[in-house]
């Protein structure tokens, strides 16, 4: 047990309904500053700043990004729709990759190796997207990922539902910090191993996320609810409510983090 961890009798069943989604297009789509929304109705590559939105689902036949963001100033509005991606664990339905002040919000992202994936992006919000997963096991690196930050920074990943993946939100990298993760029902299903995870990243043997906020989160269903590498420092966790199968939070580094107030409960197996 952690700092004022309190110990839940119960648990209940945790229940996700949230929103209808979008999909997938490859074309590069381009717009100029202070333009209307680009609407978009395929797979796509951004590479202007602007506002977009998509205007029917997206269904993504490779393992290609459904939607992948270069720019900066983004906002990308699902709109109600779904991405799909093509299953077995392949595949991304939204990538930010090297951007800052991106908003994605508002759909369904479902069938994907990895629902959202940034690597060095900056300034980005993550909000009321459902993401579902297959529960299709798996081992790493081949596995589903709800939402993946690398090497991010202040990005802020609140309000979605993600359910039936290996891993929840992972956060990853020595250059990741100061991010939010608020308010999000992450649950897993039989092969849920990591509800939250925080590592080094991808080809690094050390340096791990340090100074983020994991704050009043559900996070339900996996072997392990929140797990922080040797390297991964200075986050705080706090308030979130863990329904675990082996073990709620794990430390390699026991107190090199803040972790206190949270609710944990173990499911029988």
């Amino acid at each position: 047990m952690h700092g004022k961890q309190r110990k839940l009798s119960l648990v209940g069943g945790v229940a996700a309904v949230f929103l209808a989604a979008v999909a997938t297009a490859q074309d590069a789509a381009t717009q100029a500053p202070g333009a209307a929304a680009v609407g978009l109705r395929r797979p796509t590559v951004i590479t202007r700043p602007g506002s977009y939105v998509v205007e029917k689902d997206i269904v993504a036949g490779s393992a290609a990004a459904a939607i992948e963001i270069h720019a900066n100033d983004v906002t990308l509005d699902l709109a109600g729709h779904r991405l799909v991606g093509p299953g077995r664990r392949q595949g991304s339905g939204i990538a930010v990759l090297g951007a800052s002040n991106v908003r994605i919000f508002n759909g369904h992202v479902k069938r994907f190796g990895i629902g959202v994936r940034a690597e060095e992006a900056t300034s980005l919000v993550v909000e009321g997207l459902q993401i579902d997963g297959l529960d299709s096991g798996g081992a790493p690196p081949d596995v589903e990922v709800g939402i993946l930050l690398v090497d991010t920074r202040g990005a802020r990943i609140e309000r979605n539902v993600i359910t039936d993946v290996f891993l929840g939100i992972f956060v990853r990298g020595a250059g990741s910090g100061g991010n939010f993760i608020r308010e999000n029902l992450v649950t897993g299903a039989d092969h849920g191993e990591l509800g939250v995870c925080y590592n080094p990243a991808p080809g690094q043997s050390s340096g791990g996320p340090h100074g983020d906020l994991v704050y009043l989160n559900v996070v339900s269903r996996f072997r392990r609810g929140v797990a922080m590498s040797a390297d991964s420092t200075g986050n705080v966790v706090r308030e979130n409510t863990v329904a675990y199968f082996d073990l709620a939070i794990e430390e390699t580094t026991p107190g090199s983090n803040v972790i206190s107030d949270n609710d944990e409960v173990q499911i029988p197996k």
